[in-house]
């Protein structure tokens, strides 16, 4: 027996409808999943421009107390700033490791150089198994006066 052309047309809809659904789930998890990696790579670039900049504010305040200036600071409390700039930039204090040096460059012979890094690690939102460490360093010439 032939099936009367309303039965059909009403398979026709539900299979129309059953693909329909499929293709929005799999459109819709798509979207998600690349909408979560821009927004964890918007963090890690924010985490980035944090570090480097609380590198550079270490830098300038290491520049501006030096041992040649009329108020010279020690290596601890450029990092105490440097730790204190990057909880400004909404980092985790506990997490930032900070290294100050001076380091010598024979071709300056009328100063020396400071240098800061600043490192923080990042973990990628569900991946727990990976983990970033994001540097940012600066260096400036410190003046002999």
């Amino acid at each position: 027996m032939k099936e009367n052309t309303k039965e059909r047309g009403m398979k026709a809809w539900a299979s129309e409808s059953a693909q329909a659904m499929l293709e929005f789930a799999v459109s819709i998890l798509a979207l998600i999943t690349i909408t979560i990696a821009i927004v964890s790579m918007a963090r890690a670039v924010q985490i980035y421009q944090g570090v480097s900049a609380a590198a550079r504010e270490g830098t300038r305040y290491g520049l501006s107390h030096s041992a040649n200036s009329q108020d010279p600071i020690s290596t601890s409390a450029i990092k105490d700033y440097v730790t204190t700039q990057a909880q400004n930039a909404g980092l985790d204090p506990h997490s930032v490791d900070v290294h100050v040096s001076w380091p010598s460059d024979p071709l300056i012979t009328s100063g020396t150089d400071i240098l800061v890094t600043v490192s923080y690690p990042f973990t990628p939102p569900f991946v727990s198994t990976t983990q970033l460490t994001l540097t940012g360093s600066s260096r400036m010439l410190v003046w002999k006066q």
